[in-house]
């Protein structure tokens, strides 16, 4: 049993996401979290929210073809979990991909349009 399924948290950890999942966004807003201004998605698929990095912030900028966050609601995202290094090891992560993208059809065969 995972500890976060009874305590939980209501934001998306990298352990949350099994598969890529396309999802729509609903709501974009600043919230200050542990003394930082963060910036938070929420989902129309999902109760979790995201708290965004600046790699994720900017991943979704360019998948919505906007970097104004009051564009971004109904833009479909892509999640996934990938590895990063994160101080010297490798840690699960969430990452924003263009809706409906595949990171292994994109190294193996480029993108497609």
């Amino acid at each position: 049993m995972e500890i976060g399924n009874i305590y939980g948290t209501k934001y998306l950890k990298a352990t949350d996401i099994k598969k890529p999942i396309t999802v729509t966004i609903t709501a974009v807003e600043l919230s200050e979290l542990k003394g930082q201004e963060k910036i938070i998605c929420s989902f129309e698929e999902l109760k979790k929210q995201l708290v965004l990095n600046a790699t994720n912030a900017n991943s979704i900028a360019e998948a919505t073809g906007s970097s104004d966050t009051d564009n971004w609601p109904g833009q479909k995202i892509t999640l996934v979990t990938e590895k990063i290094n994160f101080r010297g090891q490798m840690t699960p992560s969430v990452r924003v991909r263009t809706a409906g993208s595949s990171p292994l059809y994109k190294s193996i065969w480029g993108e497609h349009n």
